[in-house]
């Protein structure tokens, strides 16, 4: 007996997700950890013009570091700690300068992600090496004690990912029939709960990364944009897939997602393609916030900020545009059906759209 084509398509669906899998973890994160490296690292380096421009240009000359100079000492400290540079390098000189330099101190913060710390040691130590002179490394922004891989902040990232889209599946699965603008309250309620309660769980083992009351409660706000912005992913795929949201949910929240945000391996460390996607990521947008606010006194967190509330605005926006356009397509279906009714039993078609037009109106304004 042969299989029903509802049935065969089913099936096909079904394997698709293990198939996604099988094809998009090797594609999406291998392609962007497997060989870690420096990338346009920005870097500062301070001192006498005369010297600190050969520095530069020795480091600059590749595509490892993009790096910029001046005579200001101030920021060596400050580029770091503002997030405007990775790491610097405060060369200074000699009380009687034609001894030249007499040490290098190179600013870190590993909050941006320890293994920065590592890249911007090895320039400073080939720099001392070749001028001769002791280095000192200073951590500005150093990560928790509980936390000395500084992945923690991510797998915060990866819980709160899974909770958002997890409510929509497992609705769409219970309740097949849930209008759009019942999925957004509950993922409303969700981006409420879901904050705190991971962060509270993870804090019985890496506590508050020793930030402060209020840098904790911005982190949450944050992720409560994040879980907001995940939910309405998740809402859009099942508005444009229907039973196959899963396949778009994994492919934007997981495979696009997850390599961009620079939470295993940092930005300053990723290829090309994936440097440009985390230029624009709500991945990105939340990580990049969470170190911001919890390692360096909320530096730099603005753009960031924005970049996840464009995508918070932005994909609601698109579901209500699918919704109202799978609205219009079901009116003018049912008004086909009721012409081809009304030439049946002889009824004038124009009569017929007439008394139809203010109930298309109504329908062109609703919105699942």
């Amino acid at each position: 007996m042969s299989t029903p084509r509802s049935l065969r398509i089913r099936i096909l669906l079904s394997l698709a997700v293990p198939a996604l899998f099988i094809v998009a973890f090797p594609l999406a994160f291998i392609s962007a950890f497997h060989s870690p490296a420096p990338n346009e690292v920005t870097m500062t380096v301070v001192g006498p013009q005369a010297v600190a421009t050969e520095v530069a240009d020795s480091l600059d000359k590749t595509k490892e570091f993009q790096v910029t100079h001046t005579d200001v000492v101030e920021e060596a400290e400050s580029d770091v700690k503002d997030r405007r540079a990775v790491g610097s390098l405060l060369i200074t000189m000699h009380e009687d300068p034609t001894q030249g330099p007499e040490t290098i101190t190179a600013y870190v913060g590993s909050g941006n992600g320890p293994s920065t710390v590592a890249v911007i040691r090895a320039a400073a130590e080939k720099v001392a090496g070749e001028l001769d002179v002791p280095l000192t490394v200073k951590d500005i922004a150093p990560v928790a004690t509980k936390d000395p891989m500084g992945s923690n902040l991510f797998y915060l990232l990866i819980y709160s990912t899974v909770g958002a889209f997890m409510l929509v599946i497992v609705l769409a699965e219970t309740a097949p029939g849930t209008r759009a603008r019942t999925m957004f309250a509950v993922v409303g309620v969700g981006s409420i709960l879901i904050p705190p309660l991971v962060f509270g769980l993870s804090a019985f083992f890496v506590g508050d990364y020793g930030a402060s009351f209020g840098a904790i409660a911005s982190v949450l706000a944050v992720d409560a944009l994040y879980v907001f912005t995940i939910g309405s992913i998740a809402i859009l795929m099942h508005e444009f897939l229907g039973g196959s949201l899963l396949l778009g949910v994994l492919l934007l929240a997981i495979f696009f997602n997850v390599p961009s945000s620079g939470g295993p391996v940092p930005f300053a460390l990723l290829p090309d393609f994936w440097q440009s996607i985390h230029s624009f990521s709500f991945g990105a947008g939340a990580m990049e916030a969470f170190r911001g606010l919890v390692y360096f006194d909320g530096h730099g967190v603005s753009r960031w900020i924005l970049q996840l509330a464009a995508w918070a605005v932005a994909v609601p926006g698109a579901v209500a545009i699918v919704a109202l356009s799978k609205s219009n397509h079901r009116m003018r279906n049912e008004l086909t059906l009721m012409k081809r009714k009304a030439r049946k039993r002889g009824v004038n078609v124009a009569t017929v759209a007439d008394a139809t037009s203010s109930t298309g109106e109504l329908m062109e304004g609703k919105v699942r």
